[in-house]
């Protein structure tokens, strides 16, 4: 049941692009039995209690009227270079 909130979370906070997530003290069964859990520009952290945690792009704004530009998603950058969003003056 923490496994599938998790991924929920994970679906809620991550937007997507081309980058795969980097993994930090995930081990082999662990990606074997998760080899697409919906992070794509992210870190998903594996911890000894058999939990996770992701840190992914979240959705944000620029205060009305303050947008003077958009960035891209680049998927060719690390998180949190990856994720795109607006640009706020």
């Amino acid at each position: 049941m923490k496994f599938l909130l998790s991924l929920a979370l994970i679906l809620l906070v991550v937007n997507s692009s081309m980058q795969l997530p980097e993994y930090k003290n995930c081990n082999s069964e662990f990606l074997a039995k998760n080899p697409s859990i919906g992070v794509d520009c992210g870190v998903v952290t594996c911890h000894e209690d058999n939990t996770m945690t992701a840190t992914g792009c979240g959705i944000w704004r620029c205060q009305p009227g303050q947008q003077i530009g958009y960035t891209e998603a680049d998927s060719s950058k690390p998180f949190p270079s990856c994720c795109g969003g607006p640009i706020c003056a």
